[in-house]
């Protein structure tokens, strides 16, 4: 996955689009390779590589007032959870054509203001 924007520069759901992609992808890369079905080989790299950039990317839930982290600043807190499931439901509730849209805008860099979890 490569990134072209700042993750300071995401809008509240791109940093919920990037931390549930990348949290797929590290489930899948880890599920993969246990299974045998890729290659061990960089594993380790790539699945520390997408933890650091999903880790940043939860951080930047602060500045949406959001406290992502319990004491230990790793595991996710309950108000980051509360978070996560509001936003999750948002997206499932979109018909296809919205979340279509928002795919677009997102991947333009376009204004996505208007999605937005009340």
């Amino acid at each position: 996955m490569v990134v072209t924007k700042d993750v300071s520069e995401f809008s509240e759901v791109e940093l919920y689009f990037l931390i549930e992609h990348v949290g797929h992808m590290r489930w899948r890369i880890n599920h993969d390779a246990a299974d045998g079905r890729i290659s061990n080989d960089g594993v380790d790299e790539e699945l520390e590589r997408l933890y650091e950039l999903q880790h940043d990317a939860i951080s930047q839930l602060l500045k949406f007032r959001i406290d992502p982290f319990l004491a230990d600043g790793k595991s996710p807190s309950q108000e980051y959870w509360d978070w996560w499931y509001k936003w999750d439901v948002y997206m499932k509730n979109l018909s296809p054509s919205e979340h279509d849209n928002l795919v677009i805008k997102i991947n333009n860099r376009e204004d996505t203001s208007n999605f937005n979890v009340q």
